[in-house]
């Protein structure tokens, strides 16, 4: 065998293998692009599930954003009606406070007087019962000395006034005062004028003026504390059976006799000469 065919058979071998070697590499890069190309379908399709997830996250999470804010602002509905319940419970007890606080004049409120106060100034029942009579004596009197309205000529100190009404009308309970009074058009009984009296309008839901009215009472110059207050058509006065005003009418009806000097006599004029 010469040289030269010996090398043409080397070659060979030579060419065998690395065909050999290359179809293996190609073998091997072919498994190579089919991993790969599955590789990236499968990440492909990882990444399109991931998306998937990711918005439906977000989908439930604004869903239940939604679904929160829409139990909290419909908890925040119930709270406002709530609210509002209570605000209307509040407006209707100021108002029904308001309307009582009208009948009390706060800036005016009654303070200690002693003549209101003085038990000394109250009457027995045996002069209740007769005041009624001096004033039918005193008003005979005075007009038949032709005085044309003869109640006028009681002082104002034993009429009824405004601060007398203040004291019956407290708003605190435990300071009501009443007053036994002589009750007009005839004066004929003493009757007790408190809190609960029809002249106070309860009864019949009295809507006062705040600046004249207290009850049924009403003054033509507002609610000053020393005003005097006067009831039906005619203003008719209330007057206050206390021992001041029993005690003018027996001095008026009945007064004492004039003091008569008594002569001196002689020998003590001369003594005092």
């Amino acid at each position: 065998m010469t040289s030269f065919t010996q090398k043409q058979l080397e070659q060979h071998k030579r060419m065998s293998v690395s065909q050999n070697i290359l179809s293996g590499f190609r073998y091997t890069m072919e498994k190579a692009q089919t991993y790969m190309s599955e590789l990236e379908k499968n990440y492909n399709k990882d990444l399109d599930d991931l998306v998937a997830t990711r918005k439906e996250l977000e989908t439930l999470k604004k869903r239940n954003a939604e679904s929160l804010v829409e139990k909290e602002l419909l908890t925040a509905k119930e709270k406002i009606n709530e609210y509002k319940e209570l605000l209307e419970i509040e407006r209707t007890n100021t108002k029904y406070l308001e309307e009582e606080l009208r009948k009390y004049k706060p800036e005016n409120e009654y303070t200690d007087d002693e003549d209101m106060d003085n038990e000394d100034n109250k009457l027995t029942e045996e002069e209740k019962v007769e005041l009624p009579k001096l004033m039918e004596r005193f008003y005979n009197m005075m007009d038949a000395k032709g005085v044309f309205h003869p109640y006028n000529e009681i002082p104002e100190d034993y009429c009824l006034k405004v601060k007398h009404l203040f004291a019956i009308t407290h708003r605190n309970p435990n300071m009501r005062k009443s007053y036994d009074v002589l009750e007009p058009q005839c004066y004929s009984k003493v009757t007790e004028l408190n809190y609960d009296h029809d002249m106070l309008g309860r009864e019949i839901g009295c809507e006062n003026d705040d600046e004249f009215e207290i009850g049924l009472f009403y003054t033509t110059d507002g609610l000053d504390r020393e005003n005097i207050p006067g009831s039906g058509s005619g203003y008719d006065i209330w007057y206050l059976a206390n021992r001041g005003l029993y005690n003018f009418f027996m001095d008026k009806l009945y007064p004492p006799p004039p003091l008569v000097e008594m002569p001196v006599p002689v020998e003590e004029k001369m003594q005092r000469m």
